[in-house]
């Protein structure tokens, strides 16, 4: 968890332990610490921005995502339409031995 945050989590899963937890005056501190998880128990994978709006409570928030796709959107999409119109016209020949024709 280190390569995330600097920050280790308190992974506590019973109502007693929340308690014991926020109870800082009447618990101890060795007891507190004993009710922490491993960080093991924890799975990390990348997922969308859209979990950067507080907003958001739907289960894509916490679907995994492929970085290797590219991020597809309006204007990355008009983009690729536009590069791949330049592909199709581009000639083998190397550019000396190009004849560029005027339209008349």
């Amino acid at each position: 968890m280190m390569k995330v945050h600097h920050r280790m989590p308190a992974l506590l899963l019973t109502d007693k332990e929340v308690q014991e937890w926020l109870d800082s005056e009447n618990v101890p501190l060795e007891k507190a610490v004993k009710n922490i998880r491993a960080t093991e128990e924890i799975q990390m994978h990348p997922v969308s921005d859209i979990v950067n709006n507080s907003r958001n409570k739907s289960p894509d928030c916490t679907k995994p995502i492929d970085l290797t796709k590219p991020k597809s959107t309006p204007s990355s999409n008009l983009m690729m339409k536009w590069l791949s119109k330049g592909k199709k016209e581009q000639s083998n020949e190397p550019p000396s031995k190009r004849i560029k024709t005027e339209p008349q």
